[in-house]
């Protein structure tokens, strides 16, 4: 098999999880590389296991863009072309908050306390909230 040139000792595929029929958009791994979420072509997102590959939840925010875990892997925010940030419960799947970016909203991401969230939007600004 081929060898990568940034890991030479390692073989870097371990496995294929069937996603989506078309294009996946991201995968992002919670802080324990335990689950994943990725983006579905349907602009969905879910998070799978990532050992047995099970669909875990599916996160209904449509035009999902990107996503990340917080910290302790309990909450995973996306970023929507809706213009809106939302929060997830990893377990469940409910919402728990979202934040109007005001434009399409391209990436997010958690401060390393969790305390804040960073988004940033398609009318050129970064925009920082708080989660708690």
């Amino acid at each position: 098999p081929p060898r990568s040139t940034l890991f030479p000792y390692t073989t870097l595929f371990r496995s294929t999880i069937a996603i989506c029929d078309s294009t996946v958009g991201f995968v992002t791994f919670s802080p324990d590389g335990a689950w994943f979420a990725a983006g579905r072509d349907d602009n969905s997102a879910g998070i799978w296991d990532t050992f047995n590959g099970e669909l875990i939840v599916t996160l209904a925010h449509l035009s999902v863009r990107a996503a990340t875990f917080s910290r302790d892997g309990i909450t995973c925010a996306t970023a929507g072309g809706d213009g809106y940030a939302r929060l997830w419960n990893t377990v469940t799947g409910d919402e728990l908050a979202r934040a109007e970016h005001g434009a399409p909203v391209n990436d997010v991401t958690f401060s390393p306390d969790g305390k804040l969230l960073g988004t940033a939007g398609a009318d050129g600004r970064a925009r920082i909230w708080a989660t708690g």
